[in-house]
């Protein structure tokens, strides 16, 4: 791609209206690599939304236009994306230390890729929806299913 078309179709103004989205979610991961491994990873990410949601940046008018966007550009996606990619393997780093395994492992990158790909279901699935619903409920909710459908980790010896 060429830099001329790069910046025809992802500005500044456009990444920095993404930003505040980019941000929450690194503050949501950061929270889950700072909480106890006593708690299992689900309920700590649930947990750690619902602590949070009061201090929620109010998602206005420039983040909804680069919701649009994100669907309208591959550059904007593509963006995204690399940041996603970020958070997943933070999450499989903490999937793996949580059970005693490496990130290599395929439990870690199987939980960790769910986690993200959850994640950035939620945030479609709002943009989507006219970014009409609350996404921290939206987020909380999609993390309890995703949990209460996941058997909890026992570790392999050997």
């Amino acid at each position: 791609m060429s830099e001329r078309t790069f910046f025809r179709y992802f500005t500044t103004k456009e990444q920095a209206a993404l930003d505040p989205l980019v941000e929450w979610i690194d503050g949501i991961v950061s929270a889950i690599e700072d909480a106890p491994y006593t708690v299992p990873l689900f309920e700590t990410a649930t947990r750690l939304i619902d602590q949070g949601k009061d201090d929620a940046f109010p998602f206005g008018p420039e983040q909804v236009q680069a919701g649009i966007l994100y669907y309208a550009y591959p550059e904007m996606q593509l963006a995204f994306s690399a940041n996603m990619e970020t958070f997943r393997s933070r999450v499989i780093d903490q999937v793996a230390a949580r059970t005693g395994t490496q990130p290599h492992d395929a439990f870690p990158r199987a939980l960790g890729s769910a986690m993200s790909a959850a994640m950035l279901g939620v945030i479609e699935a709002w943009l989507l929806g006219g970014c009409q619903d609350d996404l921290w409920d939206l987020v909380a909710h999609v993390l309890v299913q995703a949990g209460d459908q996941l058997v909890r980790p026992v570790p392999r010896s050997g």
